[in-house]
């Protein structure tokens, strides 16, 4: 018999954290410790389509993680890198980045 730690998903996992972000009061706790800024001050998030639109025929397809748009005026693209990614700067010009520890 499995224990019951054992059926825990990290949230880790991408299907883990999407799902997580789905639920208003988890996505605005995450905001604010990433942003470092009072639960208080996010008035209102929504999830964003995540499928990112081509600007010319011969760039890649981008997924995100997850989307969200903070206060009606903010746009967050969130992404899950359990590994060091060397190209990502080149592969999100004029993003902001900031990269927390897990």
């Amino acid at each position: 018999m499995q224990s019951r730690e054992a059926l825990i998903m990290k949230p880790k996992v991408d299907f883990c954290f999407k799902e997580l972000m789905e639920d208003p009061q988890v996505r605005r706790g995450f905001i604010s410790a990433v942003l470092e800024i009072k639960p208080e001050e996010i008035t209102e998030t929504s999830l964003l389509p995540t499928h990112l639109r081509l600007g010319y025929p011969q760039e890649k397809l981008g997924i995100l993680d997850v989307r969200i748009l903070v206060n009606r005026k903010q746009q967050m693209n969130m992404e899950i890198q359990l590994t060091p990614f060397r190209l990502w700067a080149e592969r999100s010009p004029g993003m902001v980045t900031r990269r927390q520890s897990c």
